[in-house]
């Protein structure tokens, strides 16, 4: 008989397996034998399973395989959510225009759901994920004015502070020309350290639409950098830690040893990330910036951290990703322990999640973590330094 303990381990294998066709075929023989024994308690995780199939073959690119997966679930909602996960992927891979077209027709499904409804706390929650991505992807394939009503929505819904959101309206809010609107947004990126090239040129612009000329600007500029970098110095003074850094010992993609015992007396950044891991990816352009800044510094190392991964060609399949993405990263492999099933340096550092770093100073010792990836190149990369500079 079907078993939960099966069950979790069907959904688990289905959850790792490397493509859509091979979660399928893991899929199939469990969901007819559970359909068979009538296994009720087994149906959730089969949507589940069968949810990842769908993204896997949209993430593949094979749409019409996918579409005749997601027109076999009656909800509406979960139709949705399959085709936002599935987008937002892709959208954190970089494929913005096959991320459009799956996030258009999430957007659609969520008006839909919604249309003369009084808004569920879920639905209102749902409002700045689907929305805001939408809006993004929109903005970055060159459709910024379809993005404006989506971006409005997204950033109304939101809790006013997420960075993607602001930004996304900012740009919609600067493509109307509403500076008076916009300045905000722009002046709280540069005093939090987020800003872009491009929203110090929309700043500008709204100085002088204001002012009528660009006199002053620079002292203008000069002040709200002053607040960023006082704001970056409280939050740095407030996360510091100090543990001391468990030691390993690892094969980096040469087959060198690379040891955290060796590197005593240099100031080490761990980057904890998988193929798998969109964030993790979406934030190594600016882990690049971060690391060629300290280039000439003998004082200062970047490890990245391959983990949580079970591929058989793994370190072929990285090789590639460095390589067509011309990263020159020192990349380590944390293994799947035979015995344990553990990714030991992964579970020795107690990681919440990835990308998850870590910046140990010259003694040994954790002096920073950070989890996640704030969405803002510029912001990550003037952390990043400020961290590094105050241990050296």
């Amino acid at each position: 008989p079907v078993t939960k303990e099966e069950a979790k381990e069907t959904m688990m294998a289905v959850s790792q397996a490397e493509n859509a066709a091979k979660k399928e075929e893991i899929m199939t023989p469990f969901m007819e034998r559970a359909r068979c024994q009538k296994a009720e308690f087994a149906y959730p995780m089969i949507n589940m399973m069968r949810s990842l199939v769908v993204q896997g073959y949209y993430q593949e690119g094979q749409t019409e395989k996918a579409d005749s997966y997601l027109n076999e679930f009656k909800s509406l909602a979960f139709k949705r959510d399959v085709l936002f996960i599935a987008g937002a992927r892709l959208y954190e891979n970089g494929e913005y225009k096959r991320a459009e077209q799956l996030l258009e027709r999430a957007s659609k499904l969520t008006l839909e759901l919604n249309e003369n409804k009084n808004l569920t706390d879920e639905e209102k929650q749902k409002y700045p994920l689907v929305f805001g991505i939408y809006a993004d992807a929109l903005i970055k394939n060159g459709d910024t004015p379809k993005a404006i009503p989506y971006a409005k929505m997204a950033y109304d819904f939101s809790n006013k502070n997420h960075f993607t959101v602001n930004q996304s309206y900012a740009t919609t809010l600067i493509h109307q020309k509403n500076y008076e609107a916009a300045t905000p947004f722009l002046e709280d990126f540069v005093k939090t350290g987020r800003n872009s090239a491009q929203h110090l040129v929309w700043l500008k612009e709204a100085y002088v639409v204001k002012n009528g000329k660009d006199k002053g600007y620079e002292s203008y500029l000069k002040g709200l950098k002053k607040e960023s970098a006082k704001q970056l110095n409280e939050k740095l003074s407030q996360s510091m830690v100090e543990e001391p850094a468990p030691l390993f010992s690892l094969k980096n993609l040469k087959g060198e040893t690379v040891s955290l015992e060796s590197l005593k007396g240099k100031v080490v950044v761990l980057d904890f990330w998988a193929t798998w891991c969109g964030p993790c990816k979406a934030s190594f352009p600016a882990m690049q910036k971060a690391a060629h800044s300290f280039a000439g510094n003998k004082e200062v190392v970047f490890l990245f951290i391959n983990t949580l991964e079970t591929k058989n060609n793994l370190k072929e399949i990285v090789a590639k990703y460095m390589t067509d993405k011309r990263y020159d990263f020192n990349v380590l492999f944390d293994l799947e322990d035979a015995a344990t099933k553990k990714f030991q340096v992964m579970d020795n550092y107690k990681a919440k999640g990835i990308p998850a770093k870590f910046i140990i100073d010259k003694a040994g010792n954790i002096r920073f973590k950070l989890v996640g990836f704030s969405g803002s190149e510029d912001e990550t990369v003037e952390e990043l330094k400020a961290m590094v500079n105050l241990l050296l």
